[in-house]
């Protein structure tokens, strides 16, 4: 294990192992050392890793570092829980942008879901969308509010031939 730690100093199976064997041969201060690194290390199970800690530290009677690593435990489950709201919160916005999506079906709707809906998904404050004619000479650019709708107006379409920079990225195919 030792071999493995001094090639590896950051492998979580080989940490997690070392921490196990320590613990079981009656060892808690090495232990509890094995799964500090674990929680620096495996930042995915930072709060199991401290729990273990925080038993180890109950187990050598040393109940003040015992509280402290529960401690930071709850704080690290505290901000798996908020990320984890972020997520779902993510999720459910992709999930309304789909059923959005399959319940459209031209160019045009798609381009005012993906402006609008869209948007919120990405937390935009704006959005647009260029679409090119199927002759590719023109470009019609749909924008989400809250564009006024004067200057959605004027800049609602525009010629390939204009001379502007949309257009030449348009026509060498770069967008």
């Amino acid at each position: 294990v030792e071999k493995g730690l001094t090639l590896d100093p950051k492998s979580v199976p080989t940490l997690i192992v070392a921490a196990r064997i320590a613990a079981s041969s009656g060892n808690f201060g090495q232990a509890a050392d094995y799964s500090r690194r674990l929680a620096e290390t495996d930042r995915r199970s930072r709060s199991d890793h401290l729990m273990n800690v925080a038993r180890l530290e109950v187990q050598m009677g040393r109940s003040a570092q015992a509280l402290a690593a529960a401690n930071e435990s709850a704080r690290e489950l505290r901000a798996e829980m908020e990320r984890r709201e972020i997520f779902v919160g993510q999720a459910t916005k992709l999930a309304h942008l789909a059923q959005e999506l399959s319940a459209v079906s031209t160019v045009e709707q798609v381009a005012r879901v993906v402006t609008t809906t869209g948007r919120d998904v990405l937390d935009a404050a704006f959005a647009n969308i260029a679409v090119v004619d199927a002759d590719r000479r023109k470009v019609q650019i749909v924008h989400s509010p809250p564009l006024p709708a004067e200057m959605a107006e004027r800049y609602s379409h525009l010629e390939l031939s204009d001379d502007l920079p949309l257009a030449h990225a348009v026509t060498r195919g770069e967008i």
